[in-house]
């Protein structure tokens, strides 16, 4: 299967759904909201963030070709009264031959314009029917990561299991499975994947790409819905996720604005 990364090789940050402007909030609005009644969990690099409280706040404050993957229900759990969340700040595509498991069509051709490049990413995003009934899937993780998540809640962080979007999307899968949630019930947000390196050659220019579109890959394996991208362009992403209201908020770069994507 090939996959186009082209699109996200340009200056500007892709939204797709296209971003409206009532969605729009001053970053004091937002920021200002996180007062000391709300335990803010901040993800770092290759870590993983649960919300399972209703004065949980999840936060990443610097996104550049990692990726945050966010997994969250449709809908609140009537019964707690907050919307479970999963963030993982992901580093790198897969665990095993990262390099080479997209295979990259950039060569030879022009860059399209921003509204030719909306209309490639959401051809691009549709797998090839084959794809989708893969009988091998990937690996999932040991039973021993997967246990290691659950032993800590009381902390609600673990480090190192979300540095590949192959393994923190199958934790992540995994661990609405055990809470009793399908994966139909879920849906997926991605946010970063810039373009931080343009002046070096090979891979290292473009694996902000390469981890968007592998978590795309790993979610549409495991029938989970990408409800919104936020992703490529060369700035910083920023993310606040306020796990009572299940409200996620973003912010590229150096903006003042958040964008309020559910």
């Amino acid at each position: 299967m090939f996959l186009d990364i082209s699109t996200f090789l340009g200056e500007r940050t892709i939204a797709l759904p296209p971003l409206k402007e009532q969605m729009k909030y001053h970053r004091k609005t937002i920021e200002r909201r996180i007062t000391p009644q709300y335990h803010t969990i901040h993800v770092g690099v290759g870590e993983i963030g649960v919300g399972q409280g209703v004065h949980n706040v999840l936060r990443i404050t610097a996104l550049g070709s990692c990726v945050g993957l966010i997994l969250i229900p449709s809908t609140i759990t009537s019964e707690k009264g907050f919307y479970p969340t999963y963030l993982a700040h992901v580093m790198l595509p897969s665990r095993k031959n990262s390099q080479t498991r997209l295979k990259i069509k950039t060569r030879g051709k022009k860059r399209s314009n921003t509204n030719d490049s909306l209309v490639n990413l959401k051809k691009n995003l549709k797998l090839n029917q084959n794809d989708l009934n893969e009988k091998n899937s990937p690996q999932s993780p040991k039973d021993d990561d997967q246990l290691s998540l659950d032993d800590t809640l009381t902390a609600q962080k673990i480090s190192n299991k979300g540095k590949y979007a192959d393994i923190a999307t199958s934790i992540g899968v995994n661990w609405f499975k055990r809470r009793g949630f399908s994966s139909h019930q879920i849906e997926a947000y991605i946010i970063g994947g810039a373009r931080m390196f343009p002046n070096q050659d090979g891979i290292t220019s473009s694996i902000g790409a390469l981890n968007v579109l592998q978590t795309i890959k790993e979610l549409t394996k495991r029938n989970v819905k990408v409800k919104h991208i936020f992703a490529g362009g060369i700035t910083r992403k920023s993310i606040i996720i306020f796990v009572k209201e299940g409200e996620i908020y973003v912010r590229d770069g150096d903006d003042h604005f958040y964008y309020r994507l559910k």
